[in-house]
């Protein structure tokens, strides 16, 4: 296809084939890649043939996502599954801002170290326990969260579950684990996904959300 070089924390591509290569849908011969904020902005996509790609930031590592839609996998996928909606595990529960964003390390599955600012944490109670969880994004009205409960390696994926929370104006959290979802690394050993430390770690079984029945990646 070309050469892409990174410098200054920019991604650029330089096509060198008369295969078409299209950016965002639009031809291109050359093109400063906007990456992913860490899955906050959107990215730009470049597409070849049935080959899609774009630039990954995590942390402070950069590195490439490519998508083959006629990959055996793809095709051979026989959908996501999950837990019946439990009107239990949808919550109420009240988001508490930090005075200043908190710097977390966290370990990834490719035993890379890496680092968020947590923005606040998020409080509830389930199964009788007042819990907390750190938060480790926030876009507008929507908190992201990372997780792990009892049932990890039992029913749900074994290293992190994801979960996006919606907050109203006055920081009260409704907090619906049935909407928990796998990350990438569930999928394909060549995701990069966070390991929970402990202050995302439930002590309790959330039997809610996505499932995952598959190999540990």
């Amino acid at each position: 296809m070309g050469t892409l070089s990174f410098d200054a924390q920019q991604a650029i591509l330089h096509v060198k084939t008369d295969v078409p290569v299209k950016a965002d849908g639009k031809p291109i011969r050359e093109i400063t890649l906007v990456d992913n904020g860490g899955g906050i902005t959107t990215p730009t996509i470049v597409t070849t043939g049935s080959v899609s790609f774009f630039v990954h930031k995590y942390g402070e590592h950069y590195g490439i996502r490519i998508k083959d839609s006629q990959n055996p996998a793809i095709r051979g996928f026989g959908g996501c599954i999950w837990y019946p909606v439990n009107p239990y595990y949808r919550l109420r529960g009240q988001y508490v801002p930090h005075p200043e964003a908190q710097h977390v390390p966290i370990t990834t599955s490719r035993n890379t170290l890496t680092e968020y600012k947590s923005p606040g944490v998020l409080k509830f109670e389930i199964r009788r326990q007042t819990l907390q969880l750190l938060v480790t994004g926030r876009t507008g009205n929507k908190l992201s969260l990372i997780l792990r409960d009892l049932t990890a390696g039992k029913g749900t994926c074994a290293a992190v579950r994801f979960l996006t929370v919606e907050i109203d104006n006055q920081n009260i959290a409704d907090i619906d684990f049935n909407r928990t979802y796998n990350p990438p690394c569930a999928f394909t050993e060549f995701a990069t996904c966070p390991l929970p430390p402990p202050e995302h770690v439930v002590p309790v079984a959330i039997e809610a959300g996505e499932r995952y029945e598959g190999p540990a990646h």
